[in-house]
């Protein structure tokens, strides 16, 4: 590919990555601003608050029976072991720094989809050897609305993400000069990725691909000690697990059922990844409306990318193109069979889809006016429904201010010190020593909630959890909420009782 005089590229890449960052982080804040916490946000703030104030890492806010379709989380109160122990513990040492509170909690996130965006440009620099396609990767990457919505999240998506690609990165610099280093750097951070969600295996699976792509015959036995951070990590794991194997075991099995259908109904995994994954979260949805469907645009944009780069020759044998979509072959693969279909962890695959369509876009650029004009008109049109999306959610839906901080203020108002039953997100308006969550609405405690709160679709969706596999628990509710509550709050999504 042809690239531009270095001292050019060099002034004009500083300038533009400081413009990428600065436009990211405006994106990132103002969706982190507007947009309502949800439960895994505070279940995942819970166990690092327990861990400053106790030194354990329970989750306080739940029940070990109060989550429909999870079954017994034994023990949830004192350890929490349903997740990785890895982002509780940097969620409380980012909480003893900056405070806590839920920007706090999210801000995190934003700190590390800036390490995922600074790491896949050096990544596609590195792969293609051309700074104008890593600059374009990154800017298509920094405006998807998916990686913004989810880089303001409080769960641990990014950061596993964040550590993964920091990884690979590390690796492909410090590889020529000295592969010893590159692989213990590398696998430190990869190391990190695994510890702080399952989903880690994606980036420990890419290192493998990128060390024997280019450096298999360089490697020699001695490299094998590259990987005592995995044996730090287990060693660390294995001693908090030995705190309470039975609690462990108990909540890993609540937590991870159906993670690993994939393996054991390969046809129906495919179809799932296809409808829910994709079609699902680009608009294609049953339910969706004209306004969303137009995100089809955008899955449109990414398969041209990589349907453009295996098909036209010129561009499969550009440097570059062959690791990059044998990574995202790699990582599409796993995320097929392993684990669930959340649109949290297509964050994973977005940068391969934006550094194929640079490369796409940037070769078609340098071809010739017609091309170039088709090429320009894409990468708007791509850029504008994005930034469509980006803007109706901040300043359209604004769902923290108008649908949130109302329903805070209510139960404040009615609370008088008791605490409140439910949606587990409300901890953040009320205090996390407040609120518990019980989906069982006093099943098994056979208290009736004197403040109850019930969120949509999330209260639907237990109902009918319980109504198939619970008949009994679906019965008392139906019973508590008729008999003993009164609705005295329902505004969209929010539905707030009171004991009569």
């Amino acid at each position: 590919m042809n690239r531009l005089p270095s001292e050019r590229q060099s002034s004009f890449a500083r300038l533009t990555l400081v413009f990428i960052i600065l436009i990211y982080l405006g994106f990132a804040f103002a969706t982190a601003a507007t947009r309502a916490p949800y439960s895994d946000e505070a279940w995942f703030a819970s166990p690092a608050l327990d861990l400053l104030k106790t030194g354990h890492m329970g989750t306080q806010i739940l029940l070990p029976n109060g989550m429909a379709g999870k079954g017994t989380l034994s023990g949830i109160q004192q350890h929490t072991y349903w997740v990785m122990p890895l982002d509780p513990v940097l969620e409380a040492g980012w909480y003893r720094v900056v405070g806590f509170s839920l920007m706090a909690e999210r801000s995190l996130s934003i700190v590390f989809g800036l390490i995922v965006l600074l790491s896949w440009f050096v990544l596609l620099e590195r792969l293609t050897a051309d700074r104008s396609v890593a600059i374009l990767g990154t800017i298509l990457l920094a405006l998807d609305h998916i990686f913004i919505y989810h880089s303001a999240d409080g769960r641990m998506d990014m950061t596993c993400t964040g550590f993964g690609f920091a990884g690979l990165a590390t690796f492909m610099v410090l590889r020529e000069r000295r592969l010893g280093l590159a692989l213990l750097a590398a696998n430190i951070l990869v190391c990190a990725s695994l510890f702080t969600h399952p989903n880690g295996i994606l980036a420990f699976a890419g290192l493998v691909f990128l060390v024997f792509y280019f450096d298999r015959p360089r490697l020699k036995w001695q490299h094998l000690a590259t990987l005592t951070p995995y044996v730090a990590g287990l060693i660390a794991y294995g001693l908090y697990i030995l705190q309470n194997p039975s609690d462990y075991l108990a909540q890993i099995h609540a937590n991870g059922s159906g993670r690993f259908s994939g393996f054991v109904h390969p046809l129906a995994a495919v179809q799932l990844e296809v409808t829910e994954r994709y079609l699902h979260t680009f608009g294609l949805a049953p339910s969706s409306t004209i306004a969303t469907k137009i995100k089809v645009l955008i899955l449109f944009g990414y398969l041209s990318g990589v349907i453009l780069a295996v098909s036209i020759r010129r561009i499969r044998r550009a440097s570059g193109t062959r690791p990059i979509l044998l990574l995202l072959g790699i990582y599409m693969v796993i995320m097929t069979f392993f684990n669930f279909k959340l649109e949290h962890y297509l964050i994973n695959v977005l940068p391969m889809f934006a550094g194929l369509l640079a490369i796409v876009a940037c070769m078609t650029w340098r071809a010739g006016f017609v091309l170039r004009l088709a090429t320009g008109m894409a990468i708007v049109a791509i850029v504008a429904v994005q930034l469509a999306t980006i803007t109706y959610r901040v300043v359209r839906l604004d769902t923290y201010h108008r649908q949130y901080l109302p329903a805070v203020v209510f139960l404040k108002s009615i609370q008088d010190g008791q605490t409140v039953t439910g949606d587990p997100s409300f901890a953040f308006g009320l205090g996390f020593d407040q609120l518990q969550q019980d989906d069982t609405v006093g099943y098994w405690s056979g208290q009736v909630p004197q403040v109850l709160i019930r969120t949509s679709p999330y209260a639907e969706e237990q109902m009918t959890l319980f109504e198939k596999d619970q008949p009994a628990i679906a019965t008392h509710i139906s019973q508590v909420l008729s008999r003993d509550m009164a609705l005295v709050y329902d505004q969209s999504p929010y539905r707030i009782y009171r004991r009569r």
